[in-house]
């Protein structure tokens, strides 16, 4: 089997912190990389959503 050929498995979510163990700075920490983690997410879409376009204009170029 190819790996372009293997089942795309979305991955699942991290498991929720226990935040009552947490003091208010390291919720505070929490949230900032939390926060993190979704701007890296929204940036990864972004660059795959123009790369979809880019290849959806090229492919609609070269159609007759």
């Amino acid at each position: 089997m190819d790996l372009d050929d293997r089942p795309v498995h979305p991955p699942r979510p991290p498991m929720p912190a226990p935040l009552d163990d947490m003091s208010l700075g390291d919720l505070e920490d929490y949230i900032h990389t939390l926060e993190a983690e979704i701007a890296r997410t929204r940036a990864h879409i972004a660059t795959r959503s123009g790369q979809r376009t880019a290849a959806e204009r090229l492919f609609r170029a070269a159609s007759p």
